[in-house]
Protein backbone atom coordinates (compact mmCIF):
# COMPACT_ATOMS: atom_id res chain seq x y z
CA UNK A 1 0.00 0.00 0.00
CA UNK A 2 1.60 3.36 -1.02
CA UNK A 3 2.47 5.59 1.95
CA UNK A 4 -0.19 8.15 2.74
CA UNK A 5 -2.91 6.39 0.75
CA UNK A 6 -6.05 5.50 2.71
CA UNK A 7 -7.05 1.86 2.44
CA UNK A 8 -10.62 2.69 3.54
CA UNK A 9 -11.55 5.94 1.74
CA UNK A 10 -14.76 7.59 2.94
CA UNK A 11 -16.27 7.34 -0.54
CA UNK A 12 -16.01 3.52 -0.33
CA UNK A 13 -18.03 3.36 2.88
CA UNK A 14 -21.75 2.72 2.21
CA UNK A 15 -24.18 5.04 4.03
CA UNK A 16 -24.79 3.81 7.58
CA UNK A 17 -21.81 1.41 7.41
CA UNK A 18 -21.29 1.50 11.19
CA UNK A 19 -24.92 1.08 12.33
CA UNK A 20 -25.17 -0.93 14.44
CA UNK A 21 -21.54 -0.86 15.58
CA UNK A 22 -19.39 -3.91 14.86
CA UNK A 23 -21.63 -5.24 12.09
CA UNK A 24 -20.22 -7.35 9.22
CA UNK A 25 -19.48 -4.32 7.05
CA UNK A 26 -17.76 -2.44 9.88
CA UNK A 27 -15.69 -5.54 10.67
CA UNK A 28 -14.66 -5.85 7.02
CA UNK A 29 -13.51 -2.22 6.83
CA UNK A 30 -11.65 -2.64 10.14
CA UNK A 31 -9.89 -5.74 8.78
CA UNK A 32 -8.85 -3.83 5.64
CA UNK A 33 -7.47 -1.05 7.83
CA UNK A 34 -5.66 -3.53 10.06
CA UNK A 35 -4.09 -5.40 7.13
CA UNK A 36 -3.47 -2.20 5.13
CA UNK A 37 -5.39 -3.59 2.15
CA UNK A 38 -7.62 -1.45 -0.07
CA UNK A 39 -11.27 -2.15 0.69
CA UNK A 40 -13.84 -2.94 -2.00
CA UNK A 41 -16.96 -0.77 -2.06
CA UNK A 42 -19.17 -3.45 -3.64
CA UNK A 43 -18.12 -6.01 -1.05
CA UNK A 44 -18.78 -3.49 1.74
CA UNK A 45 -22.24 -2.71 0.38
CA UNK A 46 -23.17 -6.39 0.18
CA UNK A 47 -21.91 -7.09 3.71
CA UNK A 48 -23.94 -4.16 5.03
CA UNK A 49 -27.08 -5.49 3.35
CA UNK A 50 -26.43 -8.87 4.94
CA UNK A 51 -25.77 -7.30 8.36
CA UNK A 52 -29.11 -5.52 8.26
CA UNK A 53 -30.87 -8.71 7.26
CA UNK A 54 -29.59 -10.74 10.22
CA UNK A 55 -29.65 -8.09 12.95
CA UNK A 56 -32.35 -8.64 15.53
CA UNK A 57 -33.27 -4.95 15.91
CA UNK A 58 -33.29 -2.54 12.92
CA UNK A 59 -31.12 0.19 14.47
CA UNK A 60 -30.28 1.70 11.07
CA UNK A 61 -33.90 2.65 10.47
CA UNK A 62 -33.82 5.12 13.37
CA UNK A 63 -30.57 6.93 12.56
CA UNK A 64 -31.26 10.67 12.39
CA UNK A 65 -35.00 10.16 13.01
CA UNK A 66 -36.95 12.44 15.34
CA UNK A 67 -40.13 11.39 17.14
CA UNK A 68 -42.35 12.25 14.19
CA UNK A 69 -40.30 10.17 11.79
CA UNK A 70 -40.15 7.23 14.23
CA UNK A 71 -43.93 7.26 14.60
CA UNK A 72 -44.22 7.31 10.79
CA UNK A 73 -42.04 4.19 10.63
CA UNK A 74 -44.30 2.43 13.12
CA UNK A 75 -47.39 3.37 11.13
CA UNK A 76 -45.91 2.04 7.89
CA UNK A 77 -44.84 -1.15 9.64
CA UNK A 78 -48.31 -1.78 11.06
CA UNK A 79 -50.06 -0.84 7.82
CA UNK A 80 -49.37 -4.26 6.29
CA UNK A 81 -51.74 -3.90 3.35
CA UNK A 82 -50.68 -0.37 2.43
CA UNK A 83 -54.25 0.89 2.89
CA UNK A 84 -53.12 3.97 4.88
CA UNK A 85 -55.20 2.79 7.83
CA UNK A 86 -54.65 0.55 10.87
CA UNK A 87 -57.27 -1.39 12.77
CA UNK A 88 -57.76 -1.43 16.55
CA UNK A 89 -56.19 -4.84 17.21
CA UNK A 90 -52.90 -3.86 15.59
CA UNK A 91 -52.81 -0.61 17.53
CA UNK A 92 -53.46 -2.30 20.88
CA UNK A 93 -50.50 -4.61 20.35
CA UNK A 94 -48.37 -1.61 19.38
CA UNK A 95 -49.42 0.27 22.52
CA UNK A 96 -48.35 -2.54 24.82
CA UNK A 97 -44.93 -2.90 23.17
CA UNK A 98 -44.12 0.81 23.26
CA UNK A 99 -45.44 1.55 26.74
CA UNK A 100 -45.78 -1.52 28.99
CA UNK A 101 -46.98 0.60 31.91
CA UNK A 102 -50.31 1.07 30.13
CA UNK A 103 -52.96 -1.54 30.90
CA UNK A 104 -54.77 -3.09 27.93
CA UNK A 105 -58.09 -1.38 28.66
CA UNK A 106 -56.32 1.96 29.11
CA UNK A 107 -54.53 1.53 25.81
CA UNK A 108 -57.79 0.65 24.06
CA UNK A 109 -59.51 3.71 25.50
CA UNK A 110 -56.70 5.96 24.29
CA UNK A 111 -56.75 4.34 20.87
CA UNK A 112 -60.49 4.78 20.53
CA UNK A 113 -59.95 8.49 21.06
CA UNK A 114 -57.69 8.49 17.98
CA UNK A 115 -60.49 7.44 15.66
CA UNK A 116 -61.80 10.96 15.10
CA UNK A 117 -64.07 10.05 12.18
CA UNK A 118 -65.33 6.80 13.83
CA UNK A 119 -64.53 4.63 10.79
CA UNK A 120 -62.79 2.00 12.99
CA UNK A 121 -59.52 2.65 11.15
CA UNK A 122 -56.73 4.93 12.28
CA UNK A 123 -55.24 7.19 9.61
CA UNK A 124 -51.65 8.46 9.72
CA UNK A 125 -52.80 11.85 11.03
CA UNK A 126 -54.96 10.26 13.74
CA UNK A 127 -52.05 7.98 14.66
CA UNK A 128 -49.71 10.94 15.20
CA UNK A 129 -52.20 12.98 17.22
CA UNK A 130 -53.09 10.02 19.46
CA UNK A 131 -49.51 8.95 20.14
CA UNK A 132 -48.27 12.43 20.96
CA UNK A 133 -51.08 12.68 23.48
CA UNK A 134 -50.72 9.18 24.97
CA UNK A 135 -46.94 8.84 25.11
CA UNK A 136 -45.61 12.34 25.17
CA UNK A 137 -44.18 11.77 28.67
CA UNK A 138 -41.77 9.02 27.54
CA UNK A 139 -38.13 10.03 27.11
CA UNK A 140 -36.41 9.58 23.74
CA UNK A 141 -34.51 6.42 24.73
CA UNK A 142 -37.65 4.65 25.98
CA UNK A 143 -39.55 5.59 22.85
CA UNK A 144 -36.65 4.55 20.61
CA UNK A 145 -36.37 1.13 22.27
CA UNK A 146 -40.12 0.58 21.98
CA UNK A 147 -40.11 1.56 18.31
CA UNK A 148 -37.19 -0.83 17.65
CA UNK A 149 -39.17 -3.65 19.23
CA UNK A 150 -42.22 -2.78 17.13
CA UNK A 151 -40.18 -2.73 13.91
CA UNK A 152 -38.54 -6.03 14.86
CA UNK A 153 -41.88 -7.67 15.60
CA UNK A 154 -43.19 -9.20 12.42
CA UNK A 155 -46.75 -10.42 12.12
CA UNK A 156 -46.85 -14.14 11.37
CA UNK A 157 -46.40 -14.39 7.60
CA UNK A 158 -49.10 -17.01 7.18
CA UNK A 159 -51.59 -14.84 9.09
CA UNK A 160 -51.49 -12.08 6.46
CA UNK A 161 -54.82 -12.50 4.65
CA UNK A 162 -53.90 -11.51 1.08
CA UNK A 163 -51.13 -12.25 -1.40
CA UNK A 164 -50.52 -8.51 -1.83
CA UNK A 165 -49.81 -8.06 1.88
CA UNK A 166 -47.31 -10.92 1.77
CA UNK A 167 -45.58 -9.45 -1.29
CA UNK A 168 -45.35 -6.05 0.42
CA UNK A 169 -43.74 -7.73 3.41
CA UNK A 170 -41.15 -9.38 1.13
CA UNK A 171 -40.37 -5.99 -0.48
CA UNK A 172 -39.67 -4.37 2.90
CA UNK A 173 -37.40 -7.30 3.75
CA UNK A 174 -35.50 -7.12 0.44
CA UNK A 175 -35.09 -3.32 0.65
CA UNK A 176 -31.95 -3.67 2.77
CA UNK A 177 -30.93 0.00 2.58
CA UNK A 178 -34.46 1.20 3.41
CA UNK A 179 -34.49 3.38 0.28
CA UNK A 180 -38.06 2.60 -0.78
CA UNK A 181 -36.95 0.83 -3.97
CA UNK A 182 -34.90 -2.17 -5.06
CA UNK A 183 -31.68 -1.69 -7.05
CA UNK A 184 -29.73 -4.15 -9.21
CA UNK A 185 -27.88 -5.80 -6.33
CA UNK A 186 -31.06 -6.33 -4.34
CA UNK A 187 -32.83 -7.75 -7.40
CA UNK A 188 -29.95 -10.12 -8.09
CA UNK A 189 -30.23 -11.31 -4.49
CA UNK A 190 -33.95 -11.86 -5.10
CA UNK A 191 -33.19 -13.95 -8.19
CA UNK A 192 -30.48 -15.92 -6.42
CA UNK A 193 -32.93 -16.95 -3.72
CA UNK A 194 -34.46 -19.11 -6.44
CA UNK A 195 -31.29 -19.88 -8.46
CA UNK A 196 -27.77 -19.53 -6.96
CA UNK A 197 -26.16 -18.71 -10.34
CA UNK A 198 -28.35 -15.82 -11.45
CA UNK A 199 -26.19 -13.51 -13.61
CA UNK A 200 -26.28 -9.76 -13.98
CA UNK A 201 -27.97 -10.19 -17.36
CA UNK A 202 -30.68 -12.33 -15.79
CA UNK A 203 -31.10 -9.76 -13.02
CA UNK A 204 -31.52 -7.10 -15.73
CA UNK A 205 -34.24 -9.25 -17.30
CA UNK A 206 -35.97 -9.55 -13.93
CA UNK A 207 -35.67 -5.78 -13.49
CA UNK A 208 -37.31 -5.28 -16.88
CA UNK A 209 -40.21 -7.47 -15.84
CA UNK A 210 -40.79 -5.52 -12.62
CA UNK A 211 -39.75 -1.95 -13.58
CA UNK A 212 -42.92 -0.70 -15.27
CA UNK A 213 -41.79 2.94 -15.67
CA UNK A 214 -38.27 2.07 -16.86
CA UNK A 215 -36.39 4.26 -14.35
CA UNK A 216 -33.97 1.46 -13.43
CA UNK A 217 -35.45 0.90 -9.98
CA UNK A 218 -38.43 -1.04 -8.63
CA UNK A 219 -40.69 0.63 -6.06
CA UNK A 220 -43.14 -1.23 -3.86
CA UNK A 221 -46.13 -0.84 -6.21
CA UNK A 222 -44.14 -2.11 -9.21
CA UNK A 223 -42.89 -4.98 -7.09
CA UNK A 224 -46.42 -5.94 -6.06
CA UNK A 225 -47.66 -5.80 -9.67
CA UNK A 226 -44.68 -7.72 -11.06
CA UNK A 227 -44.61 -10.43 -8.39
CA UNK A 228 -48.37 -10.92 -8.69
CA UNK A 229 -47.86 -11.66 -12.40
CA UNK A 230 -44.85 -13.91 -11.76
CA UNK A 231 -46.84 -15.92 -9.19
CA UNK A 232 -49.92 -16.18 -11.40
CA UNK A 233 -51.15 -19.74 -11.75
CA UNK A 234 -49.56 -20.95 -8.50
CA UNK A 235 -51.71 -22.10 -5.61
CA UNK A 236 -51.89 -19.84 -2.56
CA UNK A 237 -49.90 -22.40 -0.60
CA UNK A 238 -47.10 -22.60 -3.18
CA UNK A 239 -46.97 -18.82 -3.63
CA UNK A 240 -46.79 -18.29 0.14
CA UNK A 241 -44.00 -20.85 0.45
CA UNK A 242 -41.97 -19.16 -2.31
CA UNK A 243 -42.38 -15.74 -0.69
CA UNK A 244 -41.46 -17.17 2.70
CA UNK A 245 -38.25 -18.61 1.22
CA UNK A 246 -37.33 -15.19 -0.17
CA UNK A 247 -37.30 -13.92 3.42
CA UNK A 248 -35.30 -16.81 4.89
CA UNK A 249 -32.01 -15.33 6.11
CA UNK A 250 -30.48 -18.81 5.94
CA UNK A 251 -30.93 -18.75 2.15
CA UNK A 252 -28.75 -15.68 1.66
CA UNK A 253 -26.35 -15.89 -1.29
CA UNK A 254 -23.22 -13.77 -1.41
CA UNK A 255 -22.03 -12.77 -4.88
CA UNK A 256 -18.55 -11.22 -4.99
CA UNK A 257 -17.94 -12.20 -8.62
CA UNK A 258 -17.82 -8.56 -9.75
CA UNK A 259 -15.58 -7.33 -6.93
CA UNK A 260 -12.17 -8.46 -8.32
CA UNK A 261 -10.54 -8.08 -4.90
CA UNK A 262 -7.32 -9.96 -5.76
CA UNK A 263 -5.29 -12.48 -3.71
CA UNK A 264 -4.60 -9.99 -0.89
CA UNK A 265 -8.06 -8.40 -0.92
CA UNK A 266 -9.69 -11.77 -0.31
CA UNK A 267 -8.08 -12.05 3.14
CA UNK A 268 -10.18 -9.45 5.03
CA UNK A 269 -13.25 -10.72 3.21
CA UNK A 270 -12.64 -14.31 4.35
CA UNK A 271 -12.10 -13.07 7.91
CA UNK A 272 -15.64 -11.63 7.93
CA UNK A 273 -17.30 -14.47 6.01
CA UNK A 274 -16.00 -16.83 8.69
CA UNK A 275 -18.37 -15.10 11.11
CA UNK A 276 -21.52 -15.45 9.00
CA UNK A 277 -22.23 -19.16 9.30
CA UNK A 278 -25.86 -18.93 8.15
CA UNK A 279 -25.47 -18.07 4.45
CA UNK A 280 -26.39 -20.64 1.81
CA UNK A 281 -24.11 -19.78 -1.12
CA UNK A 282 -20.91 -17.80 -1.76
CA UNK A 283 -19.53 -16.80 -5.15
CA UNK A 284 -15.84 -15.81 -5.19
CA UNK A 285 -15.26 -16.31 -8.91
CA UNK A 286 -13.13 -13.81 -10.90
CA UNK A 287 -11.20 -12.64 -7.82
CA UNK A 288 -7.63 -13.73 -8.57
CA UNK A 289 -7.61 -16.35 -5.81
CA UNK A 290 -4.51 -18.55 -5.89
CA UNK A 291 -3.28 -21.69 -4.12
CA UNK A 292 -1.93 -19.63 -1.22
CA UNK A 293 -5.42 -18.38 -0.33
CA UNK A 294 -7.06 -21.85 -0.26
CA UNK A 295 -6.03 -22.69 3.35
CA UNK A 296 -7.79 -19.46 4.36
CA UNK A 297 -10.93 -20.53 2.46
CA UNK A 298 -10.84 -23.85 4.32
CA UNK A 299 -10.49 -22.20 7.73
CA UNK A 300 -13.20 -19.60 7.02
CA UNK A 301 -15.86 -21.96 5.70
CA UNK A 302 -15.30 -25.33 7.38
CA UNK A 303 -17.88 -24.58 10.09
CA UNK A 304 -20.63 -23.04 7.90
CA UNK A 305 -23.56 -25.31 8.68
CA UNK A 306 -25.85 -23.80 6.01
CA UNK A 307 -23.38 -23.39 3.15
CA UNK A 308 -24.45 -25.49 0.17
CA UNK A 309 -22.68 -23.92 -2.83
CA UNK A 310 -19.25 -22.34 -3.31
CA UNK A 311 -18.28 -20.82 -6.67
CA UNK A 312 -14.51 -20.49 -7.22
CA UNK A 313 -14.60 -20.43 -11.02
CA UNK A 314 -12.14 -18.39 -13.13
CA UNK A 315 -9.47 -18.24 -10.41
CA UNK A 316 -5.86 -19.49 -10.94
CA UNK A 317 -6.18 -22.31 -8.38
CA UNK A 318 -4.17 -25.48 -9.04
CA UNK A 319 -3.69 -28.89 -7.44
CA UNK A 320 -1.95 -27.46 -4.39
CA UNK A 321 -5.04 -25.41 -3.57
CA UNK A 322 -7.32 -28.31 -4.50
CA UNK A 323 -5.97 -30.30 -1.52
CA UNK A 324 -7.49 -27.72 0.85
CA UNK A 325 -10.75 -27.54 -1.11
CA UNK A 326 -11.06 -31.33 -0.89
CA UNK A 327 -10.53 -31.15 2.87
CA UNK A 328 -13.19 -28.46 3.04
CA UNK A 329 -15.92 -30.58 1.38
CA UNK A 330 -14.88 -33.57 3.50
CA UNK A 331 -15.21 -31.64 6.75
CA UNK A 332 -18.19 -29.49 5.77
CA UNK A 333 -20.48 -32.10 4.25
CA UNK A 334 -23.27 -29.55 3.85
CA UNK A 335 -21.44 -28.29 0.73
CA UNK A 336 -22.95 -30.15 -2.23
CA UNK A 337 -21.91 -27.83 -5.09
CA UNK A 338 -18.49 -26.37 -5.87
CA UNK A 339 -17.88 -24.63 -9.20
CA UNK A 340 -14.29 -24.87 -10.44
CA UNK A 341 -14.69 -24.07 -14.14
CA UNK A 342 -11.80 -22.13 -15.69
CA UNK A 343 -9.40 -22.91 -12.84
CA UNK A 344 -6.03 -24.65 -13.28
CA UNK A 345 -7.63 -27.70 -11.63
CA UNK A 346 -9.95 -28.24 -14.60
CA UNK A 347 -8.03 -26.71 -17.52
CA UNK A 348 -6.78 -29.52 -19.74
CA UNK A 349 -3.50 -27.80 -20.65
CA UNK A 350 -2.40 -27.30 -17.05
CA UNK A 351 0.48 -29.52 -15.88
CA UNK A 352 0.15 -31.99 -18.78
CA UNK A 353 3.80 -32.96 -19.32
CA UNK A 354 4.13 -36.67 -20.14
CA UNK A 355 6.89 -37.01 -17.54
CA UNK A 356 4.59 -36.00 -14.71
CA UNK A 357 2.09 -38.83 -15.07
CA UNK A 358 -1.56 -38.63 -14.06
CA UNK A 359 -2.61 -35.71 -11.89
CA UNK A 360 -4.33 -36.48 -8.60
CA UNK A 361 -6.91 -33.74 -9.18
CA UNK A 362 -7.43 -34.29 -12.92
CA UNK A 363 -10.79 -32.63 -13.71
CA UNK A 364 -11.20 -32.09 -9.94
CA UNK A 365 -12.34 -35.72 -9.68
CA UNK A 366 -11.65 -36.24 -5.93
CA UNK A 367 -13.58 -33.06 -5.11
CA UNK A 368 -16.50 -33.96 -7.38
CA UNK A 369 -16.66 -37.48 -5.92
CA UNK A 370 -16.75 -36.11 -2.38
CA UNK A 371 -19.49 -33.64 -3.35
CA UNK A 372 -21.52 -36.54 -4.69
CA UNK A 373 -21.08 -38.37 -1.38
CA UNK A 374 -22.27 -35.23 0.39
CA UNK A 375 -25.36 -35.09 -1.81
CA UNK A 376 -26.17 -38.75 -1.14
CA UNK A 377 -25.73 -38.27 2.62
CA UNK A 378 -27.93 -35.18 2.59
CA UNK A 379 -30.73 -36.97 0.77
CA UNK A 380 -31.49 -39.22 3.67
CA UNK A 381 -28.92 -41.76 4.79
CA UNK A 382 -27.70 -39.48 7.58
CA UNK A 383 -29.90 -37.18 9.70
CA UNK A 384 -29.44 -33.40 9.52
CA UNK A 385 -28.99 -31.24 12.62
CA UNK A 386 -32.39 -29.59 12.20
CA UNK A 387 -34.05 -33.03 12.40
CA UNK A 388 -32.04 -34.33 15.37
CA UNK A 389 -31.71 -33.05 18.93
CA UNK A 390 -27.93 -33.35 19.19
CA UNK A 391 -27.94 -32.27 22.84
CA UNK A 392 -30.07 -35.35 23.55
CA UNK A 393 -27.97 -37.59 21.28
CA UNK A 394 -24.77 -36.65 23.09
CA UNK A 395 -26.45 -36.68 26.51
CA UNK A 396 -27.62 -40.26 25.93
CA UNK A 397 -24.01 -41.18 25.12
CA UNK A 398 -22.31 -39.12 27.83
CA UNK A 399 -20.28 -42.06 29.13
CA UNK A 400 -18.75 -42.70 25.70
CA UNK A 401 -18.01 -38.98 25.29
CA UNK A 402 -16.41 -38.79 28.73
CA UNK A 403 -14.24 -41.80 27.89
CA UNK A 404 -13.23 -40.18 24.58
CA UNK A 405 -12.44 -36.88 26.30
CA UNK A 406 -10.12 -38.44 28.88
CA UNK A 407 -8.39 -40.51 26.19
CA UNK A 408 -7.28 -37.20 24.64
CA UNK A 409 -6.20 -35.23 27.73
CA UNK A 410 -2.67 -33.94 28.14
CA UNK A 411 -0.55 -33.50 31.27
CA UNK A 412 -2.69 -30.58 32.49
CA UNK A 413 -5.91 -32.63 32.08
CA UNK A 414 -6.97 -30.47 29.15
CA UNK A 415 -7.81 -31.34 25.54
CA UNK A 416 -7.01 -29.18 22.53
CA UNK A 417 -10.15 -27.93 20.83
CA UNK A 418 -9.07 -29.16 17.37
CA UNK A 419 -8.31 -32.69 18.60
CA UNK A 420 -11.61 -32.86 20.49
CA UNK A 421 -13.74 -31.75 17.55
CA UNK A 422 -11.94 -34.05 15.11
CA UNK A 423 -12.50 -37.04 17.40
CA UNK A 424 -16.12 -36.06 18.09
CA UNK A 425 -16.79 -35.81 14.35
CA UNK A 426 -15.41 -39.32 13.81
CA UNK A 427 -17.50 -40.67 16.69
CA UNK A 428 -20.58 -38.82 15.43
CA UNK A 429 -20.28 -40.51 12.02
CA UNK A 430 -20.47 -43.90 13.77
CA UNK A 431 -23.79 -42.73 15.25
CA UNK A 432 -25.06 -41.49 11.86
CA UNK A 433 -24.41 -37.75 12.38
CA UNK A 434 -22.85 -35.57 9.70
CA UNK A 435 -19.37 -34.21 10.60
CA UNK A 436 -20.49 -30.69 9.63
CA UNK A 437 -23.33 -30.92 12.15
CA UNK A 438 -20.83 -31.93 14.86
CA UNK A 439 -18.66 -28.92 13.92
CA UNK A 440 -21.66 -26.63 14.26
CA UNK A 441 -22.63 -28.12 17.60
CA UNK A 442 -19.13 -27.71 19.06
CA UNK A 443 -18.23 -24.40 17.40
CA UNK A 444 -15.58 -22.25 19.16
CA UNK A 445 -18.00 -19.46 20.14
CA UNK A 446 -19.99 -21.99 22.14
CA UNK A 447 -17.08 -23.82 23.73
CA UNK A 448 -15.14 -20.78 24.96
CA UNK A 449 -17.86 -18.33 25.98
CA UNK A 450 -17.72 -19.20 29.70
CA UNK A 451 -13.99 -19.19 30.35
CA UNK A 452 -13.28 -15.75 28.84
CA UNK A 453 -13.34 -13.79 32.11
CA UNK A 454 -11.47 -16.42 34.08
CA UNK A 455 -8.71 -16.70 31.46
CA UNK A 456 -8.28 -12.95 31.15
CA UNK A 457 -8.13 -12.43 34.91
CA UNK A 458 -5.55 -15.23 35.22
CA UNK A 459 -3.45 -13.76 32.42
CA UNK A 460 -3.95 -16.73 30.11
CA UNK A 461 -5.06 -14.53 27.23
CA UNK A 462 -5.02 -10.84 26.27
CA UNK A 463 -8.26 -8.85 26.03
CA UNK A 464 -7.86 -8.15 22.31
CA UNK A 465 -7.81 -11.84 21.31
CA UNK A 466 -11.09 -13.19 19.97
CA UNK A 467 -10.23 -16.76 21.04
CA UNK A 468 -7.19 -18.25 22.82
CA UNK A 469 -4.27 -18.83 20.44
CA UNK A 470 -4.09 -22.53 21.38
CA UNK A 471 -7.62 -23.23 22.68
CA UNK A 472 -8.10 -26.13 25.07
CA UNK A 473 -10.74 -27.29 27.53
CA UNK A 474 -11.02 -29.12 30.81
CA UNK A 475 -13.87 -31.62 31.11
CA UNK A 476 -15.92 -29.34 33.39
CA UNK A 477 -15.50 -26.41 30.97
CA UNK A 478 -16.61 -28.66 28.13
CA UNK A 479 -19.80 -29.79 29.91
CA UNK A 480 -20.65 -26.27 31.14
CA UNK A 481 -20.31 -24.86 27.62
CA UNK A 482 -22.66 -27.49 26.21
CA UNK A 483 -25.33 -26.76 28.81
CA UNK A 484 -25.11 -22.96 28.55
CA UNK A 485 -26.58 -22.54 25.08
CA UNK A 486 -29.62 -24.65 25.92
CA UNK A 487 -30.24 -22.53 29.02
CA UNK A 488 -29.92 -19.28 27.09
CA UNK A 489 -32.29 -20.52 24.38
CA UNK A 490 -34.88 -21.38 27.03
CA UNK A 491 -34.66 -17.88 28.51
CA UNK A 492 -34.86 -16.26 25.07
CA UNK A 493 -37.94 -18.31 24.18
CA UNK A 494 -39.73 -17.46 27.43
CA UNK A 495 -38.84 -13.78 27.02
CA UNK A 496 -40.32 -13.68 23.52
CA UNK A 497 -43.47 -15.58 24.51
CA UNK A 498 -44.10 -13.32 27.52
CA UNK A 499 -42.62 -10.05 26.23
CA UNK A 500 -45.44 -7.75 27.29
CA UNK A 501 -45.76 -9.19 30.82
CA UNK A 502 -42.00 -9.33 31.47
CA UNK A 503 -41.48 -5.79 30.20
CA UNK A 504 -44.34 -4.48 32.32
CA UNK A 505 -42.94 -6.27 35.39
CA UNK A 506 -39.44 -4.94 34.67
CA UNK A 507 -40.65 -1.36 34.88
CA UNK A 508 -42.66 -2.07 38.05
CA UNK A 509 -39.50 -3.34 39.75
CA UNK A 510 -37.18 -0.72 38.27
CA UNK A 511 -35.94 2.36 40.12
CA UNK A 512 -36.90 5.92 39.17
CA UNK A 513 -34.38 5.94 36.34
CA UNK A 514 -36.04 2.86 34.81
CA UNK A 515 -33.13 0.54 35.69
CA UNK A 516 -33.02 -2.80 37.47
CA UNK A 517 -30.06 -4.43 39.23
CA UNK A 518 -28.39 -7.48 37.69
CA UNK A 519 -29.49 -9.62 40.65
CA UNK A 520 -33.14 -8.59 40.23
CA UNK A 521 -32.87 -9.15 36.45
CA UNK A 522 -31.85 -12.76 37.06
CA UNK A 523 -34.02 -13.62 40.07
CA UNK A 524 -36.90 -11.35 41.18
CA UNK A 525 -38.03 -10.55 37.63
CA UNK A 526 -38.58 -14.24 36.88
CA UNK A 527 -40.01 -15.29 40.26
CA UNK A 528 -42.58 -12.46 40.35
CA UNK A 529 -44.57 -13.93 37.47
CA UNK A 530 -45.64 -17.36 36.21
CA UNK A 531 -43.32 -17.81 33.27
CA UNK A 532 -42.66 -21.54 33.56
CA UNK A 533 -38.88 -21.39 33.84
CA UNK A 534 -36.63 -22.37 36.74
CA UNK A 535 -34.74 -19.43 38.23
CA UNK A 536 -31.59 -21.58 38.35
CA UNK A 537 -31.80 -21.98 34.57
CA UNK A 538 -32.06 -18.20 34.28
CA UNK A 539 -29.01 -17.79 36.49
CA UNK A 540 -26.96 -20.20 34.36
CA UNK A 541 -27.96 -18.38 31.16
CA UNK A 542 -27.86 -14.71 32.13
CA UNK A 543 -24.26 -14.42 33.25
CA UNK A 544 -22.66 -11.07 34.04
CA UNK A 545 -20.46 -11.56 30.94
CA UNK A 546 -23.58 -11.53 28.75
CA UNK A 547 -24.43 -8.00 29.94
CA UNK A 548 -21.15 -6.39 30.99
CA UNK A 549 -18.41 -8.19 29.07
CA UNK A 550 -15.63 -9.89 31.02
CA UNK A 551 -16.89 -9.76 34.60
CA UNK A 552 -17.99 -11.62 37.72
CA UNK A 553 -20.33 -11.07 40.71
CA UNK A 554 -19.69 -11.28 44.47
CA UNK A 555 -22.32 -10.51 47.14
CA UNK A 556 -24.64 -8.80 44.62
CA UNK A 557 -21.77 -6.55 43.47
CA UNK A 558 -20.64 -6.76 39.85
CA UNK A 559 -16.95 -6.52 38.98
CA UNK A 560 -15.79 -5.96 35.41
CA UNK A 561 -12.31 -6.46 33.99
CA UNK A 562 -10.71 -3.09 33.30
CA UNK A 563 -8.13 -2.15 30.65
CA UNK A 564 -5.32 -3.21 33.01
CA UNK A 565 -6.80 -6.71 33.39
CA UNK A 566 -7.88 -6.08 36.99
CA UNK A 567 -11.41 -6.28 38.35
CA UNK A 568 -13.20 -3.05 39.24
CA UNK A 569 -16.64 -2.66 40.82
CA UNK A 570 -19.66 -1.19 39.00
CA UNK A 571 -21.97 -1.57 41.98
CA UNK A 572 -25.13 -3.61 41.55
CA UNK A 573 -24.78 -3.63 37.78
CA UNK A 574 -27.87 -1.58 36.88
CA UNK A 575 -29.51 -2.39 33.54
CA UNK A 576 -32.07 -0.46 31.49
CA UNK A 577 -34.76 -2.44 29.66
CA UNK A 578 -32.95 -1.84 26.36
CA UNK A 579 -29.66 -3.20 27.77
CA UNK A 580 -31.44 -6.21 29.29
CA UNK A 581 -33.56 -7.07 26.24
CA UNK A 582 -30.93 -6.40 23.58
CA UNK A 583 -28.19 -8.38 25.34
CA UNK A 584 -30.39 -11.49 25.47
CA UNK A 585 -31.93 -11.03 22.04
CA UNK A 586 -28.73 -10.22 20.15
CA UNK A 587 -26.33 -12.60 21.89
CA UNK A 588 -24.49 -15.00 19.58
Amino acid sequence: MPAGKKCVPDKYKPPGWNVPPNNLCAKYLAECEKRQIMCNSQAAKQLLARARQIQKLPHHKLVGKNRTAMIDLCFDHLDADGSCGIDMQELTVFAKIVNPRAQIHQAQMELQKMDANLDKKISREEFHVGLYSAWGNMDDEQLKQGVLEVLASANDFSSLPTLEMKIRKVFKFMDADDSGFLDMDELRQLGQSVNPRVTRAEAMELLGQLDSDGDGYVDINEFVQGMTLLLQGQSDEDATQLLRELMDQHRFKYDFSRCFVGPNGILPLLSVLAQDTKCQSISLRNNGIRNAQCPGIFEALKGHENLEALDLGNNPIGDEGAVHLLNLVKINTNITEMYLDDTHITRQWYNTSATLGDREFEDARPIMEQLERNRVAKKGTLPCLENVDLDKVFSDRKDAIKELFYSLVGPEMRVSYDALVESMAAMGEEWGILPSDVLKHFRPERMFRHKEAEDLAAGRRSSHEEFPSAPSLSYSEFITALKYEGFLEQVRRVLHENLFDIKELFYKLADESGKLSYTDCTTTLWTSGSFGINVRTVGYALTTTLFFGLSTIMSDEVFVVGPDGLYESIGEGMLSWAEFYNSINESV
